[in-house]
C-alpha cells in the first residue's frame, strides 16, 4: 500500500496543551493504493460452483475528520472517521477457465481508526495509522458474465 494525505486544521478545543485536555480538529482527504492483492473467488455461477483466482487493485479516496491531542515532544495521538469511495480493478479468471475480468467498479467506503504523528516543523509531519475500512459491494463485467463482490472489511495500517 502507498498513499498520502492533506489536512487543514479548522479548530482548537481546550486551552491546556496536555494529553486529552486539548484537541486540534482537522479535515482532509486521504488517498491510498493497494496493488495486486492476491484473491481466491468462490461462489455460484448459474447453479454451478465457481472457483478461480486472481488479484485485486484498489484505489481509495476518503474524506476524513480528525481529532488530535498532544503527547509532548512533537508527538500527537489522533482518532479519525471518514467516508469516500474505493475504485476496484480485479484481474484473473473468476471461474478458473478463460473468462477474464474487464474494467473496474466503484464502491462506497468508510473508515475509522487512530494514529500517531511526529511533527518535524510547522508544515511537515509523519506517522502511522491503524483502522478498519468497510467497502461496499461492487459488480464487475467479464468477457461473458457479470460478477458481484460482496462487501468487505479490512484492517488498514499505513
Amino acid at each position: 500500500m502507498i498513499g498520502g494525505s492533506l489536512f487543514y486544521d479548522f479548530a482548537r478545543v481546550g486551552a491546556t496543551p496536555a494529553p486529552f485536555q486539548s484537541f486540534v480538529l482537522s479535515a482532509g482527504v486521504v488517498t491510498d493504493y493497494v496493488y495486486g492483492a492476491g484473491m481466491h473467488w468462490q461462489g455460484g455461477c448459474g447453479g454451478f460452483p465457481c472457483d478461480g483466482s486472481g488479484s485485486l487493485n484498489e484505489w481509495n479516496v476518503i474524506g476524513e475528520l480528525n481529532a488530535a491531542t498532544p503527547l509532548g515532544g512533537g508527538n500527537t495521538l489522533n482518532g479519525y472517521i471518514g467516508a469516500g469511495a474505493a475504485i476496484l480493478w480485479p484481474s484473473g479468471h473468476p471461474t478458473g477457465g478463460t473468462i477474464s475480468f474487464l474494467g473496474s467498479a466503484t464502491a462506497p467506503a468508510v473508515r475509522i481508526g487512530w494514529g500517531m504523528d511526529h511533527q518535524f516543523d510547522q508544515y511537515w509531519s509523519a506517522g502511522f495509522k491503524v483502522g478498519i475500512q468497510h467497502t461496499g459491494s461492487a459488480e464487475f463485467e467479464t468477457t461473458s458474465e457479470r460478477f458481484r463482490f460482496d462487501h468487505k472489511n479490512e484492517v488498514i495500517f499505513g
